[in-house]
């Protein structure tokens, strides 16, 4: 179960009165990492892996750390982080799609960036033209994600 600060806070911004039911209403927005580090919803201090989530029912936006989001609220941010870390760590690898959608709903992609990484995330050999193009979107993907934290 979650600790009282969260629950308190996730019902506050919530439709449902139940702490069950209001977890039921919240998806993940946006993900950013700072390196100041801050406080989550839950009172936890310092985090650096961040989640802004949003209410499904009346657009409530709630900041929350991404070891909050993973176990209490049950949505799967680390495998967003996860793959952040690897395109931070080379441009050339592959992102996964949840990132991909989450880069074009905040406007940081194309529809053609997206449609393009989508057609190739699984290819594992790409020509140079398309592996370059790869290497430019998560260079576009990193700077546009890192901007959302400041």
């Amino acid at each position: 179960m979650a600790n009282n600060k969260l629950i308190s806070e996730v019902l506050q911004n919530s439709v449902a009165p139940t702490w069950d039911e209001a977890r039921l209403e919240w998806h993940i927005e946006n993900i950013y990492q700072v390196t100041e580090p801050q406080e989550c919803a839950c009172g936890h201090f310092p985090i650096t892996e961040l989640c802004e989530i949003k209410n499904s029912k009346n657009e409530n936006v709630i900041t929350v750390g991404n070891h909050c989001v993973q176990t209490f609220i049950g949505l799967n941010s680390n495998k967003l982080f996860n793959a952040l870390k690897r395109i931070k760590g080379d441009d050339k690898s592959a992102c996964n799609p949840d990132v991909i959608e989450l880069a074009y709903k905040q406007n940081i992609l194309t529809g053609w960036q997206r449609d393009f990484y989508i057609d190739t995330w699984r290819k594992r050999n790409l020509s140079d033209k398309q592996m370059t193009q790869r290497a430019t979107i998560n260079r576009k993907i990193i700077l546009g994600i890192s901007r959302i934290g400041e």
